[in-house]
């Protein structure tokens, strides 16, 4: 007679087997859902100075009412805040860009006979 064997995990008819399978954990929705919120700002997270006005105003208004909903964990609200503060300021140089070219296109189009 052979010595009988041991059961090990991964046997079918081990009790070992049962516990060792994956147990896919319950979803917590509301983290899925913020996780998602979450990616959806900044989605591919494109450098500030790379987006359009529109595009960088567009993902600081999203920034700014996922900040003022709240309920987010403190690492988020940074992240988000973060974010915000660069989107902010990439705005105001973009307006201060679009400004300047303004003025400058007036200066050059003006003429000495325009003022006659």
């Amino acid at each position: 007679m052979s010595p009988r064997r041991k059961p090990r995990a991964g046997d079918d008819d081990s009790p070992e087997s049962s516990a060792s399978q994956s147990v896919t954990p319950p979803v917590d929705t509301a983290a899925t859902a913020e996780d998602a919120r979450e990616r959806s700002v900044g989605a591919g997270r494109a450098p500030v100075e790379a987006q359009t006005f529109e595009a960088a105003f567009a993902e600081l208004q999203r920034v700014v009412e996922q900040l003022e909903t709240g309920g987010l964990d403190l690492e988020r609200t940074v992240r988000l805040f973060d974010r915000g503060t660069a989107l902010a300021q990439g705005c105001e140089q973009l307006v201060e860009d679009a400004e300047l070219r303004i003025t400058r296109l007036t200066a050059e189009t003006a003429s000495p006979l325009s003022d006659a």
